[in-house]
């Protein structure tokens, strides 16, 4: 089973992801937030997962800084 996360500002969109992701067999939600911050402090709860989903529908995505992104890696070095 890939667990995933998923990170996206509007809540409706992070609902319908979550429940595609949820409707696969071989896929499962760990979390749904709405910043790397976020999906940075749930991981820390949760195991590590193995996939991070992050929208591109967001007009803010370059509010994702590399370092942010990068802390994601480093921190979980086995996530894509």
């Amino acid at each position: 089973m890939v667990k995933v996360a998923i990170i996206d500002e509007d809540g409706q969109r992070r609902l319908d992801f979550k429940k595609f992701i949820d409707a696969q067999r071989e896929l499962k939600c760990a979390c749904v937030c709405a910043s790397v911050t976020e999906v940075l402090n749930e991981l820390g709860r949760n195991s590590a997962v193995q996939v991070v989903i992050i929208s591109i529908y967001d007009t803010s995505l370059n509010k994702y800084s590399p370092g942010q992104l990068r802390n994601i890696k480093e921190t979980y070095p086995g996530t894509e």
